[in-house]
């Protein structure tokens, strides 16, 4: 009944902390991706070729979003995707700017629902879970992550339940500019 912030990495609220643990595992995966190029977890927003490939797509419509015209894309995986590992996990939609092909903001949900079975027998449910990362142009062809976030309730073996919010603010982007002279040095003779 009690809202505890976890704003510093390796925060512990208490000795045996559930939460902490739970919260910095969640954040490595879900923000921390060394393979990604904005750090966000790749198998999140299944805009990347190899994530694309796994869910079907569907062009809802063209509008305005904040002075930019954007595709309003809906997605959702595969229906005769082959099952693995790497299942593909979300449904939701994208807006993507109609000039740069770039996404402006994605809000995901998970696809499948807890079974019945695992909801009464084991007592574990996760309500609500879902993204939403909003990116913005900073140079043309440049754009980040502004900001990230959900909340979702998860319930596990009838004993631990807790509401989690999720919120990511990155600022301060700025463009470099390089310029480099090479210089030969002559002989003065």
């Amino acid at each position: 009944g009690k809202l505890v912030p976890y704003v510093q990495p390796e925060y512990r609220y208490k000795g045996l902390d559930l939460d902490g643990d739970l919260i910095h595992d969640m954040a490595e995966d879900m923000m921390n991706d060394r393979k990604s190029r904005d750090g966000i977890g790749q198998d999140l927003f299944p805009l990347t070729a190899e994530e694309q490939k796994k869910y079907d797509f569907r062009l809802l419509g063209t509008e305005d979003y904040r002075g930019h015209s954007v595709y309003r894309v809906a997605f959702q995986p595969r229906r005769n995707a082959p099952h693995g590992e790497d299942d593909p996990s979300w449904k939701g939609e994208a807006l993507i700017d109609a000039e740069e092909y770039q996404p402006v903001q994605v809000v995901t949900s998970l696809a499948e629902r807890i079974p019945v079975l695992v909801k009464v027998l084991l007592g574990t449910d996760i309500k609500g879970l879902g993204f939403s990362v909003t990116y913005r142009k900073f140079a043309d062809g440049v754009w980040f992550p502004v900001s990230y976030g959900g909340e979702f309730e998860v319930r596990g073996l009838f004993f631990y339940k807790r509401k989690i919010s999720v919120s990511m603010q990155n600022t301060d982007f700025r463009k470099s500019d390089v310029n480099s002279t090479v210089v030969y040095a002559t002989d003065a003779h």
